[in-house]
């Protein structure tokens, strides 16, 4: 009866890598509350309106998981109407139903955009008969845990934050009273969690969540320390929220090493409260999307102390801001999701080497922190009630940080989207490109000399996200290509497609295969192995790729998809950039083995010997540039001789060093781009030519004359002379960019000057200014002719006499009525207009009263 009035309790004993604790279940206790998104699996009590319709108004859809398993009680939602599917998937709607939201709390929600009525045609059996249309849920997964003190005691209030291998924003939750929590809805995959208390040292922990096994639970133990609140601000003292902060312990096995531990990130008041562990690290660290990483001592804790306030300061470093808003009321949208992409090979690829922030910033603001490395790049973003939206060009030098612009989104007009799947398993960081229908290549291009096919340019590219998920916005309707690449897996090019499909809102199902491999060695005609050989594969059903033998000669292709027009050659050389011919026009490179048409088959192993045959030994050239001694980095191109073969651009580093090699023996001219000069060389087989190449910068002789007379000027003149259309390379090449001068008479000898286009303003007593433009490329020597004028002084004074003293604005106008000369000028009773030519003028001086106007003529003497 004691056992009976206490209730019934269960002990467990857990020992888990240390963390040993007592945990008694009480039976009686209710169960943690479900999430919010959660949906009860119980079905509604009351009955659905659906069943009191006609079934001829009706259509049917079935609800299934990327298997084609039926998913069973799924809420489906159209309006005011309201549904479930039933064991197996099924559901009716009234006919032409659209917008229909469907639910199910073990997997993500999709909205459907129509339902297409009832079949016409008679079905062959009754189970055709009674299936819908088929509509994929992509399952997702759940954690949940309880958290304990170092005494054992539920952990109140506390966060627990989550991170997907995708990157996938995910919302932090709280710990209830009784120290439990329940994730959102997480895709598969590696899933790091994080705990963070304002009393506790923080601790990770990490779950690998797959579709066998969509719901883990984890228990965890954390350990009191020293609670300190670190501050994160801007230069400007702004709070920067999703700051992330680490502490830095060093250790012993080197002088600049040590072990860093996250204590996780701010919140949108740039405000991070945790506790750190005793004894005090050494240092705390802590990175903000688009600014400098910084590391800062710890100050010393007095344990009698409370808690200890920090406040970092982050200086602003590489970023680039972009403001989503709607492109027609220029209201701002907060986004869904971005997709950074950047330039290569002509193509718009996604980029991997940016962080992106834009969950916790407002109105439509995106932070992209930038690498120090050029490059051209553009913004996917797809914001609330579905809209999209590409950004235009960014080029960014990868010096100075480019200016902020807006992402103007609209309403989808089209749109696209799938899974890929191997064996019925998701396949994530599967690269899917959008092409053109017509034709798959275009054009060639080199590598490692041996000339290939392109591959058709993507109009537009993306990753496939943890549970193989991909998706298209914003493109013009139209017959394309889909082609699927992963190193695992046969690249995947399917039949043209008419996009966007009937339902947008239907996900596209690509089902990648085996791939087969190729593999062999190289030989010598001494049937010797030979390493370091570049081979070159090319199909029609794959891009051209090439790998380097071994030390044993041995090669190996994998991941090939299905094809009988394969075709492998032994390279030579160093690999290009794809996209550029760099072949040498008329010029023959090592003579190299190949097999045409080979045949294989998905997941066949075939085995091919190649036999080099050698060739005529190349050369190299090296050399420096130097401009008036010191070193000039600077673009070269190199031309073969005759057939004007050219090399891609490539540079003299810093020290005004330069090479090239493997170069085929022969003549060739190697020129300037920045500085323009030609020389010409002559490359012999195995031999490294050497070149020096020697620069002067240029002069130009002005001379400078009175039109009163028509001779020389002999009067003091003063020229301002400044580079107008230099490139950014030229302007760092050049000993000077802008400089003023005096000429003592009417000659002047300017030095220093690049093949450039100069503005020199010229100003000399009693003469007008002028404006000349030079360019010592094409001409060393030049005359300016500076006009006669006259220098008018007015006296200012007040209607009561006493001088004016203060800013006036000043206006000439011609005889025309045009403006000669429009400034603001500030005076002491005297102004002084500037120097005019003969002739009439109309003369306005403005204060803030009332403005004084008269005229004015200047003569010839």
């Amino acid at each position: 009866m004691l056992a009976i009035g206490l209730g019934i309790w269960s002990v467990v004993n857990s020992l888990d890598q240390g963390r040993k604790r007592l945990t008694l279940h009480d039976p009686s206790s209710a169960a943690p509350p479900p999430p919010a998104d959660a949906v009860s699996d119980t079905p509604e009590a009351t009955h659905s309106i659906i069943e009191t319709l006609d079934p001829a108004h009706l259509a049917k859809g079935r609800i299934v998981d990327p298997r084609g398993r039926p998913v069973a009680n799924a809420r489906v939602r159209c309006g005011d109407i309201k549904t479930r599917s039933d064991h197996r998937g099924l559901f009716k709607l009234p006919r032409g139903s659209e917008k229909i939201e469907i639910s199910h709390q073990d997997f993500f929600p999709a909205t459907l955009a129509s339902l297409s009525g009832p079949r016409r045609e008679v079905p062959a059996t009754r189970e055709s008969a009674d299936t819908g249309e088929d509509i994929i849920l992509i399952p997702g997964c759940r954690l949940s845990g309880i958290l304990y003190d170092s005494l054992y005691s539920p952990v109140e209030e506390a966060r627990v934050s989550f991170e997907t291998a995708s990157g996938t924003y995910c919302p932090p939750v709280s710990t209830t009273s009784k120290g439990t929590w329940i994730s959102p809805l997480l895709q598969p995959g590696l899933v790091r969690v994080l705990y963070s208390h304002g009393a506790h040292v923080p601790r990770s922990d990490s779950a690998t969540l797959t579709e066998a096994e969509p719901r883990q639970g984890l228990e965890m133990v954390l350990h009191s320390g020293k609670p300190v609140r670190i501050r994160v601000l801007d230069e400007k003292g702004s709070y920067l929220a999703e700051a992330r902060v680490w502490t830095d312990r060093p250790v012993h096995t080197g002088a600049g090493d040590s072990i860093a531990s996250y204590l996780g990130q701010t919140d949108d008041l740039g405000l991070l409260q945790c506790a750190i562990p005793e004894p005090a690290p050494g240092k705390i660290r802590v990175r903000y999307t688009g600014y400098r990483e910084k590391t800062v001592a710890i100050p010393p804790l007095d344990e009698n102390s409370g808690t200890r306030d920090l406040e970092i300061r982050l200086e602003q470093g590489l970023v680039l801001i972009a403001h989503a808003v709607d492109k027609v009321s220029g209201l701002p949208i907060r986004p869904d999701s971005v997709e950074v992409e950047i330039e290569t090979d002509g193509d718009f690829l996604p980029a991997g080497n940016v962080t992106v922030q834009h969950h916790s910033l407002d109105d439509g603001k995106i932070r992209i922190g930038l690498p120090g490395m050029a490059g051209n790049y553009r913004l996917r973003v797809s914001g609330e009630g579905d809209r999209y939206g590409l950004s235009e060009i960014i080029r960014f030098d990868g010096k100075k940080s480019p200016s902020p612009f807006l992402v103007r989104l609209t309403p989808s007009r089209s749109r696209f989207q799938g899974f890929v799947a191997f064996d019925q398993e998701a396949v994530p960081r599967a690269l899917v490109e959008l092409l053109s229908a017509v034709g798959t290549w275009s054009g060639h291009t080199t590598i490692y000399g041996v000339r290939v096919a392109r591959p058709t340019r993507a109009m537009m590219s993306t990753y496939t996200d943890s549970s193989g998920s991909f998706h298209f916005r914003q493109f013009e309707p139209g017959t394309y290509r889909i082609r699927v690449s992963h190193p695992h897996h046969a690249t995947y090019q399917g039949a043209p497609v008419e996009l966007p499909l009937a339902d947008s809102a239907r996900r596209y199902p690509l089902r990648l295969r085996s791939g087969a491999i190729l593999a062999g060695r190289v030989l010598s005609p001494q049937a010797d192995g030979i390493g370091g050989i570049p081979v070159v594969l090319s199909s029609s059903m794959c891009a051209p790729r090439s790998v380097l033998t071994d030390p044993r000669g041995r090669y190996s292709f994998t991941a090939l998809p299905a094809a009988d027009d394969i075709r492998i050659e032994v390279g030579s050389g160093e690999e290009n950039t794809p996209g550029i011919n760099i072949e040498w026009a008329g010029r023959s490179g090592p003579r190299s083995a190949a097999i045409d048409n080979i045949s294989i088959t998905a997941g066949e192993r075939l085995t091919l010997d190649l036999i080099s045959a050698g060739g005529e030994e190349s050369g190299g050239l090296r050399g420096s540039i130097t401009l008036d001694g010191q070193p000039l980095a600077t673009p070269l191109v190199l031309v073969s001789l005759p057939e004007q073969g050219r090399s891609p651009v490539f540079f003299s580093a810093e020290n005004g060093g330069f090479a090239l090699s493997p170069l085929p023996p022969g003549k060739y001219r190697l020129s300037g781009q920045g500085f323009p000069f030609a020389r010409e060389l002559a490359i012999t087989s195995g031999e490294i030519a050497e070149l020096a190449v020697s620069l002067e910068s240029l002069t130009y002789d002005l001379e400078i004359a009175s039109n009163s007379a028509g001779e020389s000027l002999d009067i003091p003149c003063t020229i301002t002379a400044e580079m107008t259309t230099a490139t950014a390379g030229q302007r760092g090449q050049a000993p000077w960019t802008k400089r003023t001068l005096v000429a003592r008479s009417g000659q002047l000898l300017l030095e220093g000057l690049l093949p450039v286009t100069y503005r020199l303003f010229l100003e000399a007593e009693n003469h007008v200014p002028a404006t000349v433009r030079i360019n010592p490329g094409k001409g060393r020597s030049g005359r300016a002719t500076l006009k006669r004028g006259k220098k008018t002084r007015l006296n200012l004074k007040k209607p009561s006499g006493e001088i004016f003293a203060g800013e006036v604005a000043v206006l000439i106008s011609d005889h025309s009525g045009r403006a000669v000369h429009n400034r603001k000028h500030q005076v002491n009773g005297v102004l002084e207009l500037p120097v005019l030519p003969p002739g009439s003028y109309r003369i306005q001086v403005r204060t803030r009263k009332k403005p004084y106007e008269f005229s004015l003529n200047i003569g010839a003497n």
